[in-house]
């Protein structure tokens, strides 16, 4: 057990003890849990879809829209199975000693010039061009990378490795429609009279639905698409031994969840750089079911040296 895990644990029981004497604050800190703001789906728990991955197949493509004009940029509609999800939010793995910086690209689902920013950031290893077997440029390898991040780091390390198995969440028998625009670069006109150059795809937001079972619809235009998955919690894990007071944390059921943007989702992106005291709180709250304060839970002194 790490720092971390023990700091939770022994606040955890130290509130419970508190909490059985006095029904009145066990009451305020349920009242907490049912607040929009501890509501709203984190960006630990769930899992992106990007419009632009290069892993998409013509294959996936409806066909209400001729696979011809899909091909040269036209808007169409994609539907996507769980296996198929599943394989395109897993993360990505490049062992040692490598591959080329293509074949690493075309496993990312990433532009090689995404690739190489990533091996400058240190998202990626780099072998030593000099050596002649491995290649003019060199190979890369790097450990389990989130291909649908913008700079492939996965949630911050605070909630653990567990964010690499959401993807086995996902249900085999998942299906949803996704319609798919093209992006194109404003105030330039092709010789083909298109109005635009090529930049990359944009999702087309098709709604959630409600608790209540009404659809709302979005329309807007996004990068990416986003599927809450249900919350790992303290509760969880010391499953017959936690008590009564963990029980109100909201689930998100696949079974009506779908994939939507983020102003749908009303998801939380904690700026963990910027607002350290903000993220903790959040993460601490969020894991232990609303029954926590993230003041009342040390943070681990590496953490504090890194953040402050």
């Amino acid at each position: 057990m790490d720092e971390l895990d023990q700091n939770l644990f022994e606040a955890w029981h130290e509130v419970s003890k508190l909490l059985k004497d006095r029904p009145w604050a066990l009451a305020r800190r349920m009242e907490r849990v049912s607040r929009k703001e501890l509501r709203r789906p984190v960006r630990a728990w769930c899992v992106a879809l990007r419009a632009s991955d290069s892993r998409f197949d013509a294959h996936e493509w409806r066909t209400d829209l001729e696979e011809d004009r899909a091909c040269d940029g036209e808007d169409h509609v994609m539907t996507l199975e769980g296996g198929r999800l599943r394989d395109l939010c897993r993360p990505v793995r490049i062992g040692y000693p490598g591959v080329t910086v293509p074949e690493a690209s075309k496993l990312l689902g990433r532009g090689e010039r995404t690739v190489w920013s990533w091996v400058k950031k240190g998202r990626l290893e780099r072998t030593n061009p000099s050596e002649s077997w491995v290649g003019r440029k060199g190979l890369v390898w790097s450990g389990p990378l989130d291909p649908q991040a913008d700079d492939g780091r996965g949630p911050w390390e605070a909630w653990g490795s567990l964010w690499q198995s959401l993807w086995e969440r996902i249900p085999i028998d998942y299906e949803q429609a996704l319609e798919r625009t093209i992006r194109l670069r404003a105030k330039r006109r092709d010789w083909d009279g298109h109005p635009g150059h090529f930049r990359g795809w944009d999702w087309k937001c098709p709604g959630r639905l409600l608790a209540t079972g009404q659809h709302v619809a979005c329309g807007r235009v996004c990068k990416k698409l986003w599927l809450p998955l249900p919350v790992w919690t303290i509760g969880d894990y010391l499953a017959g031994r936690t008590g009564e007071a963990w029980e109100a944390l909201p689930r998100y059921e696949l079974g009506r969840s779908r994939f939507a943007c983020a102003k749908c989702w009303g998801m939380r992106f904690d700026p963990v750089a910027s607002c350290p005291d903000e993220a903790w709180n959040r993460f601490v709250s969020v894991i232990s079911g609303g029954l926590l304060y993230g003041h009342g839970v040390l943070m681990p002194r590496e953490w504090l040296h890194a953040l402050y």
